[in-house]
């Protein structure tokens, strides 16, 4: 009997966010990433990840100044922009800021060189300015960091990395998933982490 429930627990799937084992059936794959249901509640995440050492707020950015997230509060991307904070145990040495590649990147780029990663996909739409090339060049070969980047940006975020440190926040007036901006964040930060350990 115990070699059946030894059995059971080794064919479950582990979360890559918070590494606990759960039924298949309740994760599901996100930017390359198993993840179960209860990560998927962004109210969770925060608590769940710092369970790895991991740190990540978010913040809403009024006229008025910032408002911590809450159930009365209604966010609105005319009015407000959507921030995002996280900090990994392990410390990287990239330096870099991603952006959307529009016109004033594309005008950038004629005085500064850009790192490629030789995505057709991704290449023409980030525009990556950094000054630690390869360093940033190999956090973003990795399986899964192109993806959820891409995600950010298509939310018309500015993505800044920093050692142990991202920060996201968004620009422009589209409408934007919270849940979706959150939990790409903290998989990016989980990305970092594995990126930077030791």
């Amino acid at each position: 009997m115990v070699l059946l429930k030894d059995l059971y627990t080794f064919l479950m799937m582990q979360c890559g966010l918070c590494q606990n084992r759960v039924e298949e059936s309740a994760t599901k794959s996100v930017s390359g990433l198993t993840v179960c249901k209860d990560c998927l509640s962004t109210d969770a995440l925060p608590s769940r990840l710092a369970s790895q050492g991991l740190h990540l707020s978010y913040a809403y950015l009024t006229n008025y100044g910032m408002v911590s997230p809450n159930e009365k509060f209604v966010f609105d991307s005319t009015e407000h922009k959507l921030s995002a904070l996280g900090v990994s145990p392990n410390s990287s040495s990239i330096d870099a800021l991603l952006v959307h590649e529009g016109f004033k990147a594309k005008v950038t780029k004629i005085f500064a060189e850009e790192i490629q990663v030789g995505d057709s996909d991704f290449d023409p739409k980030v525009w990556i300015r950094t000054d630690t090339p390869e360093e940033t060049g190999a956090f973003l070969r990795l399986s899964g960091v192109k993806s959820v980047l891409l995600k950010l940006i298509d939310m018309q975020s500015e993505i800044n990395i920093h050692g142990a440190k991202i920060y996201v926040i968004t620009h422009g007036s589209l409408a934007i998933d919270v849940k979706q901006f959150i939990l790409q964040t903290g998989i990016l930060l989980h990305y970092l982490s594995e990126f930077s350990r030791p």
